[in-house]
């Protein structure tokens, strides 16, 4: 994934109301992006990246 990419996703998450997304990895931004995509509120969009930090 290109710079170009990972800003377009950052873009992306802000205007979903990602909450903390500039402190996300590529792969955190997807599973947010998605979830919020899906229906969750910012906070659910949020426990969805730190449920796959979790080992």
């Amino acid at each position: 994934m290109d710079k170009t990419d990972i800003e377009a996703l950052h873009k992306r998450a802000e205007l979903l109301g990602v909450l903390h997304h500039e402190r996300m990895n590529p792969d955190e931004l997807r599973t947010a992006v998605d979830a919020r995509e899906h229906g969750a509120d910012p906070r659910q969009a949020q426990e969805h990246v730190q449920r796959e930090r979790q080992p």
